[in-house]
């Protein structure tokens, strides 16, 4: 029997228009006109305003009219902006989490996602590993029971995810991630939250130095 979606026409364009801005298959600053996005998709123009309205909340995009929109930019100032405030928000929800009273719980399924992304690792999955490094963290948020720091942090994943693909495209440094995310959860296990948003803070510094350093080279 075949699968009925049950999601709306908003919700499906929406989506698929997220994932290919994050993967930057419409790369940053380009035009998306409506005419030519209603003609590829074959729909409306009422969805497609929808699903660009909540891009724009998304901070996605960042131009919205009639005719169109214009996809994020990052400026040296973005970039320092979304990173020093996601791993703001990582820390916190470290700290609720590990507070939960649920952390046995916590270290059961970072230890299951560390095992498939290491298996990841092995066959060289770049989307693959884009997914289980961002759970890794979901994992984290959801232990943390706070729906206002996940409200937060949703809000500002996209922008994030955009800029630290460029980081986790190289394969040493999803290597570094790997090696990272399994020395945050040794320090969990052994109580030392100190220790684990010191590596926390590393971790974020390391990506955010590769991709301004990244940026100064397309602009030189």
């Amino acid at each position: 029997m075949q699968k009925i979606s049950r999601k709306t026409l908003t919700d499906q364009i929406y989506e698929i228009l997220r994932e290919e801005i994050i993967q930057q298959n419409i790369v940053s600053g380009t035009r998306l006109q409506f005419k030519e996005l209603q003609e590829k998709y074959s729909i409306s123009s009422s969805p497609l305003r929808e699903a660009m309205n909540r891009l724009y909340q998304d901070g996605l995009v960042t131009y919205f009219s009639n005719k169109g929109a214009q996809v994020v930019t990052f400026t040296e100032a973005d970039v320092n902006e979304v990173y020093d405030l996601y791993c703001e928000l990582d820390c916190i929800a470290i700290r609720y989490a590990f507070d939960s009273g649920k952390v046995e719980e916590m270290y059961v399924d970072l230890k299951n996602n560390l095992v498939e992304t290491g298996k990841c690792l092995e066959t060289g999955s770049f989307m693959e590993f884009n997914r289980l490094s961002d759970d890794f963290h979901n994992i984290i948020y959801s232990y943390a029971n706070n729906g206002r720091l996940l409200k937060m942090a949703n809000q500002l994943r996209g922008q994030f995810t955009i800029l630290s693909n460029l980081y986790e495209e190289k394969m040493e440094n999803r290597q570094a991630i790997y090696d990272n995310h399994s020395e945050i959860l040794k320090r969990l296990i052994d109580d030392d939250i100190k220790g684990v948003v010191e590596l926390v803070r590393n971790s974020f510094n390391s990506s955010k130095s590769f991709v301004l350093e990244r940026m100064k080279a397309a602009d030189s």
